[in-house]
């Protein structure tokens, strides 16, 4: 398996401008708003 540069702030960053992280986070995660809530607003 290739090793992908991803981060949290990676993450993070994308939710804040709005973004989704799709493919870089579990697909479950995705379908679960509430999990993702916290981080879509910038710190």
């Amino acid at each position: 398996m290739t090793a992908l540069d991803i981060s949290a702030s990676r993450v993070r960053a994308l939710l804040a401008a709005g973004r989704e992280p799709r493919y870089l986070v579990p697909e479950a995660l995705l379908a679960d708003p509430a999990l993702l809530a916290p981080y879509r607003t910038p710190r």
